[in-house]
């Protein structure tokens, strides 16, 4: 299995155990579905109006930089994971179609 690099941070709040273990099942899971070596950063903070995370996914052909806000850490955890799973989709239905058409040729 390939080597993964998973940071999970959090400033002025305390993640739950239960908010801790699903976040990082779910950034596994995740990890599965994105490019070779890839490395997948993780923060949260805390402001007066709510949550802030910000989920970065870097590999040597891909990288995406999603930010969203919520009133608790695991539905900002939720939104971040559905676009990054949506971005993720669109960049290999992308990849794979030129790529099957530049072997047709």
């Amino acid at each position: 299995m390939e080597t993964k690099t998973q940071l999970v941070q959090a400033f002025g709040l305390t993640l739950s155990e239960t908010d801790a273990i699903a976040i990082k099942q779910e950034l596994l899971n995740l990890y599965e579905s994105c490019p070779m070596h890839s490395f997948i950063d993780l923060n949260f903070t805390s402001s007066k109006k709510g949550y802030q995370g910000c989920l970065l996914i870097r590999s040597q052909r891909f990288n995406l930089n999603i930010n969203a806000f919520g009133a608790q850490p695991l539905e900002v955890f939720e939104h971040l994971l559905a676009k990054a799973k949506s971005h993720l989709k669109s960049w290999k239905e992308s990849r794979f179609t030129n790529s099957q058409l530049i072997e047709s040729y």
